[in-house]
């Protein structure tokens, strides 16, 4: 999936799996929340989900950059 397609489907409220929302993040497109459940989840991982998207991501989704 590309990082326009991506961040459509977050817009669209469709989940986005670990791998795609750590990538947007990195790139700047999206911001994130750690909602890591520590009872569940291995020491030293982390869950992030999408928050919003920046406006350098509004962009991207408008077609520039």
């Amino acid at each position: 999936m590309t990082d326009r397609a991506a961040l459509i489907a977050f817009y669209e409220g469709k989940p986005l799996d670990q791998v795609t929302t750590i990538r947007l993040w990195r790139l700047g497109y999206l911001e994130v929340a750690d909602v890591t459940d520590h009872d569940t989840r291995p020491i030293g991982s982390r869950e992030l989900k999408g928050t919003l998207i920046t406006p350098k991501g509004r962009r991207l989704i408008e077609g520039g950059q």
